[in-house]
């Protein structure tokens, strides 16, 4: 017993000394310095400016005021609906006093620039909202509400939440059944309004924005999930509104799909189950989901899939004329770096003076990284 006392008496004498030995050693050593640079490089070159205010959470909704440049407003996915009347450089809220802060979609009215479109998501809490799930008509001037129209009910979800009741995890947990694709104001042929609504439930909706938000026709196209129904946006023309699918684990009618909807009655013209997903990264995270936003142009609708595909669908019956592998080869990049694509999601492709851009590459949850934004044309150039 003596013999292993003076043991780790020694020890402990020995590692004191070694700690004082590496404190003193330390203690002589020089400070690094910090690096100098000559400030007259950015002298009279960077201007400090707010680019949007303190908030929790990522931004998903958006949207500017036709015919008012400076005026946007933003949606964030824990903070709430914000507004700038001088394009950015101050933001106030218009939402604090509304019981629900997720926003997953916004928009403007073009017919009436004094009413903003909120589609607002779960409720972060154990306690049920009016408002959670719903696609809400705000006052531009006041926030005040005009109406609330709720998709689905007592949706209490919190993020990482398994089993309900443990911590602060509601309970019951709801669905995480959000609007999370921005809102279409759709005029019809004989001159009345229709507001058109996607859900992540897998619900469509046609509402009535001059009476109160009032259900004029619903249909479910996919079963939904979490991570599946409607996710990012559809698109319309006239008389047709096409409806991205994103769930990505059942297949043909129960999974990801493109559907075509007439706009006043809600019938299903056609619908078009997303192929078998082939992606060239291998089968981790190969999913078919149809998630991101689609785009509508005259007689040819725009999707991109999380298998990295870009495919166009004829307005017609559905029919897919042109198929192209976005994460099929790496590309030598304008700005001369090595970009490769992967799942296409949220943002949709963009459509302008003969051209189509689209991302490629998204691996947040589920699919598959990349860094592309790759141009098509009709010719190649």
């Amino acid at each position: 017993m003596k013999k292993l006392r003076r043991c780790l008496l020694f020890l402990l004498v020995a590692g004191a000394g070694v700690f004082v030995g590496l404190t003193a050693a330390a203690r002589t050593e020089t400070a690094p310095q910090a690096q100098s640079f000559d400030q007259k490089l950015f002298s009279g070159m960077l201007k400090w400016r707010s680019i949007g205010p303190f908030r929790a959470g990522r931004t998903v909704a958006v949207t500017g005021v036709r015919g008012q440049a400076d005026v946007y407003y933003i949606g964030s996915v824990e903070g709430g609906v914000w507004k700038t009347n001088d394009a950015g450089r101050t933001w106030n809220p218009i939402f604090d006093s509304q019981p629900i802060a997720s926003i997953g979609a916004i928009a403007v009215a073009p017919s009436n620039a004094n009413v903003i479109y909120v589609g607002t998501g779960d409720s972060y809490t154990d306690v049920p909202t009016a408002s959670s799930d719903s696609i809400v008509a705000l006052d531009m001037k006041t926030g005040a509400i005009k109406w609330v129209s709720q998709g689905t009910a007592n949706d209490n979800f919190v993020v990482g939440c398994r089993t309900a009741g443990v911590g602060n995890c509601p309970s019951p947990m709801g669905p995480d059944y959000d609007f999370g694709s921005s809102t279409i104001l759709h005029k019809l042929p004989n001159g009345k309004q229709v507001l058109l609504a996607g859900q992540k439930s897998g619900m469509f909706y046609a509402l009535d924005p001059d009476h109160g938000g009032e259900t004029l026709w619903k249909l479910q196209i996919g079963p939904g999930s979490a991570l599946g129904g409607i996710e990012w946006g559809f698109a319309a023309d006239q008389e047709t509104v096409y409806v991205p699918i994103a769930d990505p684990i059942g297949r043909g009618d129960k999974g990801a799909s493109l559907t075509a909807l007439n706009v006043e009655t809600g019938k299903v013209i056609w619908k078009t189950p997303s192929p078998d997903p082939v992606c060239a990264w291998g089968k981790t995270g190969c999913i078919a989901a149809q998630s991101a936003a689609i785009s509508v142009i005259p007689g040819v609708v725009f999707s991109g899939s999380m298998d990295g595909h870009m495919r166009a669908y004829s307005t017609k019956d559905g029919s897919i004329v042109w198929d192209f592998d976005t994460a099929a080869t790496k590309y030598d990049a304008v700005n001369g770096v090595t970009a490769t694509g992967g799942s296409i999601d949220q943002g949709g492709p963009t459509i302008a003076n003969g051209m189509l851009y689209t991302n490629s590459g998204y691996g947040r949850l589920v699919g598959h990284r990349g860094n592309a934004l790759i141009a098509f044309s009709v010719d190649g150039k």
